[in-house]
């Protein structure tokens, strides 16, 4: 993108942006696409139960840093007896658990009636319906892909040609630092392939703040002003691509970068910093391709 350009896109969201706070019009970020899995909430594939409190965390967590694409899960022995029950051997070879607590109930030895209930708790292990070699897909939930035919080629050609690591994963897009890969529901969950692509490269954006390559402050804990600095770096940078590869549809970066300079709590010249470390990844991005890309901008 030309420094013309460049500053084109700038200009534009720091216009926009002033236009929000001077009009109080401000309106609020959407999700682009839409959840298919029945629970954001992990569950027990034989029993149906929910997991609840710390395990939900747990789940989640191992989730995204080793890339589980479905939120079912359950022990290596629950594993066997469904094995058994629907005559399939089933196999997690070479696969790590996942450790979850249970709180379990108990009255001592001499306890007297009336005496309250002591409380323990004991360490188990699950494994997620990904990890289950075997698992009918209906039953672990994993999608399998369908033929899909992009309207925008240029873009998914640019995306392959970064060779970052992307895996499907439900109801969340986000940038797992520590494992180095980009997690992003399957194109069929969002509204439209435009919206696919403007969260494909705001994730990309922090994909390029990673130690190894641009090496950007990622450390900030969420809602802290490192961490509000670098979701802006990614969205615009997503913006910038938005523009290059003339992505259609309401994509709404700039209701998503007023949050964040609210969490800033600065004026908009803190889009003029973010948008210049922006402009390093976009320009990173492409030095990644194998070849010039025939698009027209």
């Amino acid at each position: 993108m030309s420094n013309d350009l460049y500053q084109k896109v700038t200009d534009y969201i720091i216009s926009q942006l002033l236009k929000i706070k001077d009009t109080g019009d401000n309106t609020n970020w959407l999700c682009p696409w839409s959840g298919t899995d029945p629970s954001v909430m992990p569950y027990n594939i034989l029993t149906g139960a929910p997991y609840t409190g710390i395990n939900v965390l747990l789940c989640w967590m191992s989730s995204m840093e080793h890339g589980h694409s479905t939120n079912k899960w359950m022990t290596f022995k629950q594993m066997l007896t469904y094995g058994q029950q629907n005559g399939i051997e089933l196999s997690v070879k070479g696969e790590k658990s996942t450790k979850l607590v249970k709180v379990l109930e108990f009255k001592a030895k001499d306890a007297e009636p009336g005496d309250p209930f002591l409380k323990r708790t004991k360490v188990f292990n699950v494994f997620n319906g990904s990890q289950i070699k075997g698992l009918p897909a209906e039953v672990s939930g994993i999608k399998v892909p369908t033929p899909y035919t992009f309207t925008y080629s240029h873009a998914d050609a640019f995306v392959r040609g970064t060779k970052a690591k992307i895996k499907h994963h439900p109801n969340q897009a986000f940038f797992q630092n520590r494992s180095d890969y980009i997690g992003i529901p399957p194109i069929t969950d969002f509204k439209s392939e435009a919206h696919y692509f403007a969260t494909l490269f705001h994730e990309l954006g922090h994909w390029t703040g990673h130690a190894s390559r641009l090496d950007r402050d990622q450390k900030g804990s969420k809602f802290s002003k490192a961490y509000a600095f670098e979701e802006l770096i990614a969205e615009i940078t997503s913006a910038f691509f938005a523009n290059y590869f003339a992505l259609d549809g309401s994509l709404q970066h700039v209701d998503y970068i007023q949050h964040y300079v609210t969490a800033l709590k600065s004026d908009t010249t803190i889009v003029k910093s973010a948008a210049s470390k922006a402009q390093k990844a976009y320009e990173f991005l492409h030095d990644l391709q194998p070849s010039k890309l025939d698009v027209a901008v």
